[in-house]
């Protein structure tokens, strides 16, 4: 039983909720085991289409933990590797990795760790009191998890300069202006916007949507021209699947498509 993580299901959405409100969901290698652990689960339930994640309380993350950050320093360098890239790196790793589509549901801090986590998501929904920030610089540090290639990618190279040299913290508001984020709503409409965007996702045909992350992080990685062939190959499976069926079938009948992932 998870100690850190909540984790559930309702329908065909998957939520997991890091729960440690007292500290303000800030985060230790236990935290990120039992996260990794919680999304797998729900990647393989195949009745999970989209997958929320969010805190508890008022805040997202802060980040890693204060006292946890302060033993680092005391670690030898592959101590130090194994801590960040096993524990923080890897729930980092497993969410941009997940099949299914993720949102980050973000109110209050989305600090350090915290707001990389939001960054490996495909979708960010902010409240209006979300504060996302790159905190590191502000410790002598440099965003570890990834941080320096997914802000460029989302926002430019030129406001990555800023989010990432000056360390300040982004309101909601300004993140879905700059493309941080999906969009910014009201703080008492986060999970009712988040699930709309979660069943959005839900309904749409799983493998098509497989397919296309898959895509899209090979794209992230690679060349365009390395990448046509999969898109040919990957666009050729889904054509004979049934759900492409039911789509075209859907249209031409003018009704809602049931897809059900074959």
């Amino acid at each position: 039983m998870s100690e850190h993580i909540l984790s559930s299901k309702e329908g065909s959405i998957g939520l997991i909720s890091i729960n440690r409100s007292g500290s303000m969901n800030s985060l230790l290698p236990e935290v990120m085991v039992e996260f990794i652990d919680a999304l797998n689960q729900l990647e393989k339930d195949k009745e999970i289409r989209a997958i929320i994640i969010g805190g508890e309380g008022k805040h997202f993350s802060v980040g890693g933990d204060f006292e946890a950050l302060y033993n680092v320093a005391k670690m030898k360098p592959a101590e130090i590797k194994e801590t960040v890239y096993t524990y923080f790196a890897g729930g980092v790793e497993a969410i941009y990795n997940c099949s299914t589509p993720t949102i980050a549901a973000v109110r209050g801090y989305a600090y350090g760790a915290g707001c990389e986590l939001t960054l490996a998501c495909d979708f960010r929904i902010a409240s209006e009191t979300a504060l996302f920030c790159e905190t590191w610089v502000n410790i002598g540090l440099s965003p570890a998890l990834g941080g320096m290639v997914t802000v460029a990618r989302l926002v430019g190279q030129a406001k990555a300069a800023e989010i990432l040299l000056l360390g300040d913290p982004i309101k909601g508001k300004d993140a879905a202006e700059m493309g941080l984020a999906y969009r910014v709503v009201a703080d008492g409409q986060l999970e009712i916007e988040a699930h709309k965007l979660a069943q959005r996702l839900a309904d749409k045909p799983p493998l098509a949507v497989q397919v296309i992350k898959e895509g899209m992080r090979r794209g992230a990685e690679s060349s365009i021209s390395k990448e046509r062939n999969y898109a040919v190959y990957a666009q050729a499976t889904l054509l004979s699947s049934d759900d492409y069926l039911e789509g075209i079938n859907a249209v031409r009948q003018k009704r809602k498509p049931v897809f059900k992932g074959s």
